[in-house]
């Protein structure tokens, strides 16, 4: 019993063996022989692609397989104009939001500068600002930094009011050209492609 199922046992290794040595052996011819792979190339294609002779052959099936497509293109197509009407809207929020910073900045600046120039006449400091007392050295400071503020929301301004350009710009259907947007469309693949060589027309 013990040298039959020892028997069996090695005819099993061998087996497995011979079968390791022979996909090692179809992987080699694989990548060495140019004609091997071609071979090889096109019954995996034609087993998995709808190949003209595919299609043929089950063309219901292929309708179903176009179907899905379709719709599956027309899902992430719409989940894109989502996520580009969110980014749109939170660009134009952080342009708002910059606009007003700017606005209350340089209202503050004219403020100041107004008060610094009364003041600086009959050097009547510190003067009252904001709930402040501000002494001249202070003034000068806090417009600087307040100009630093405006300049830095302005830049953040310009490049929210782009970005939010180039958002809109991938919403709009143009036509193809330089400077021009475009937004791709879904062509149903059952529909056939007209180009020069099967345009009557032409």
């Amino acid at each position: 019993m013990n040298r039959i199922a020892t028997r069996g046992s090695a005819a099993v290794k061998g087996m497995i063996a011979l079968g390791v040595l022979i996909l090692i052996g179809a992987a080699v011819w694989y990548f060495v022989s140019d004609i091997f792979r071609t071979k090889v190339d096109a019954g995996f294609t034609q087993a998995t692609k709808w190949t003209p002779e595919n299609i043929a052959k089950d063309p219901q099936n292929y309708l179903n397989y176009v179907e899905a497509e379709t719709i599956k293109a027309q899902q992430s197509l719409k989940a894109s104009r989502i996520a580009i009407a969110q980014n749109r809207s939170k660009l134009e929020s952080i342009k708002s939001e910059a606009s007003a910073k700017i606005n209350t900045g340089e209202k503050a600046i004219k403020e100041l500068v107004s008060a610094y120039k009364t003041a600086s006449v009959s050097n009547a400091f510190p003067i009252s600002w904001n709930g402040r007392n501000l002494e001249k050295e202070k003034v000068q400071q806090q417009v600087v930094a307040l100009d630093k503020e405006v300049k830095i929301q302005k830049k953040s301004t310009g490049q929210s009011g782009k970005r939010v350009e180039k958002v809109g710009c991938s919403r709009k259907q143009n036509f193809r050209g330089r400077g021009e947007c475009s937004v791709p469309t879904i062509r149903d693949p059952r529909e056939p492609r007209i180009t020069e060589s099967s345009d009557p027309n032409r």
